[in-house]
């Protein structure tokens, strides 16, 4: 999966991935400059067994002062999960 993932992440101008396996369902964060195009070809993929989460550089640095379980989410993948780029 994550193979998978990193060969379509090549096509787009992506800044930041990273990858947390801790939870029962692995999960990516990816930060690119094109969320939308890039989660319309992530939903093209087959068998997609992660959760994925595609935001853009100004979304991302809102993240850091938000307040909601999502935000947590994203920025505990940030912080603690693997930095594939």
């Amino acid at each position: 999966m994550k193979s998978e993932l990193m060969k379509v992440l090549d096509g787009f101008s992506v800044e930041e991935a990273y990858y947390a396996a801790g939870e029962a369902i692995p999960t990516f964060v990816i930060v690119s400059m094109e969320p939308e195009n890039l989660l319309q070809k992530i939903g093209e993929m087959e068998e997609i067994e992660a959760d994925i989460i595609v935001i853009s550089p100004d979304e991302r640095k809102k993240l850091e002062s938000a307040d909601s379980d999502m935000s947590r989410v994203v920025m505990s993948v940030i912080e603690s999960g693997e930095k594939l780029l």
